[in-house]
């Protein structure tokens, strides 16, 4: 009987510990899908900067074209 208790005691230290393990695993896990998150975040904003400064670009070189087109029609 004793044997029996003894067993059982050392089944359940041996599943706590599995269960800490586990808890550990997920923790980390936890972290990196933060780390992730945050790196996803930085690349929506790096890429929303590109965008924008591409836009400009883009109506910087259509204002040109304009006035170069009137610089042209006018001078004929």
């Amino acid at each position: 009987m004793i044997v029996l208790l003894f067993i059982e005691v050392l089944l359940l230290l041996l599943s706590r510990a599995d269960t800490e393990k586990l808890i550990d695993l997920q923790d980390e896990i936890i972290d990196s899908q933060d780390t992730i998150i945050k790196q996803n975040e930085k690349s929506i904003e790096l890429r929303d900067d590109l965008i924008a400064k591409q836009s400009k670009w883009i109506n910087q070189v259509t204002k040109i074209a304009k006035e170069s087109t009137q610089k042209d029609k006018t001078s004929r």
